[in-house]
């Protein structure tokens, strides 16, 4: 019965790293980037890494793309949150009134 119960466990531990493992690596896929330089001589890597870092100089900073996915996320929630307001009637706002002025009163008869 300990075998079997061993081989249980061991079995839901093996699933659970795979999980981890699988979920780990689809979150990296997205945000890696690979360069491979391949050559049949030093003089042809030189040339490749020279190639890799001027693509590399060519692509827009960490720090530039992060700025701009801020702007782009703030205008989007800015945007919501004013269709949000618009959409709330007056009467919603006149019922929210009303529930404010009842604990209000409510508080005052405590104190």
């Amino acid at each position: 019965m300990e075998d079997l119960k061993k081989k249980a466990k061991l079995g839901v531990l093996g699933e659970i790293r795979g999980l981890a493992s699988k979920l780990m690596q689809d979150g990296l896929s997205g945000k890696m980037q690979k360069v491979m330089v391949a050559a049949q001589d030093k003089e042809g890597l030189k040339e490749g890494l020279e190639k890799a870092k001027d693509v590399l100089d060519q692509m827009p900073k960490k720090d530039e793309e992060l700025e701009s996915e801020e702007l782009l996320e703030n205008s989007e929630e800015e945007s919501s949150e004013e269709s949000s307001h618009e959409e709330e009637s007056l009467e919603e706002i006149e019922q929210q009134i009303k529930e404010l002025q009842e604990k209000k009163l409510a508080l005052m008869k405590k104190a």
